[in-house]
């Protein structure tokens, strides 16, 4: 009995040992892994609050001298084509301006168009492709700019789902 859980403890810190001496996986870069965080958040929100407001209500704006929904959602898909080519160093592939459409269905093909060519620059990201230059500007500021322009504007359409009666996507998943 003694000698059987002898080594069977014997085996045990054997494999601890084996499993101790193997290299531990590979950690993520940290500044693409977060920068790959935000966009998919910032993506996500967009393209929920872009589908949740009413058809009838993208022209809607709280005030006269402001973009209307439909505008914002527009504004950003032309800003995230103008980012992500120049992050590829490619030429614009969009050639409406979507900001001037006033259709819920062709905005929203826009914005979601926008986002599956952004997600090829976002995809690429690690320290060496957020260094380099692309477009004449760094990646890392397009990257960002493709990151930051959307959150200051999906503030405005939490506004404006708000004001429609509508609870905006990220509250929502918080069960608010």
């Amino acid at each position: 009995m003694v000698e059987t859980t002898l080594v069977s403890i014997a085996a045990l810190v054997a494999i601890g040992a084996q499993a101790a001496a193997q290299a531990p996986p590979p950690r993520p870069e940290p500044i693409a892994w977060t920068t790959n965080w935000f966009y998919a958040d910032a993506k996500r929100n967009f393209l929920e609050a872009a589908e949740l407001m009413p058809a009838e209500d993208y022209g809607f704006k709280p005030a006269g001298d402001v973009r209307s929904f439909g505008q914002i959602v527009g504004h950003i898909a032309n800003w995230q084509f103008t980012n992500c080519s120049a992050a590829k160093g490619e030429q614009n592939p969009n050639k409406k301006d979507l900001e001037k459409s006033e259709s819920k269905a062709e905005i929203v093909d826009g914005i979601k168009a926008a986002y599956a060519y952004c997600d090829e620059v976002f995809k690429s990201l690690d320290l060496d492709r957020l260094s380099a230059t692309s477009g004449g500007s760094p990646v890392m500021f397009r990257a960002m700019s493709a990151l930051a322009h959307p959150y200051l504007h999906y503030g405005n359409l939490i506004t404006y789902l708000r004001l429609k009666g509508i609870v905006p996507p990220s509250t929502a998943r918080r069960g608010g």
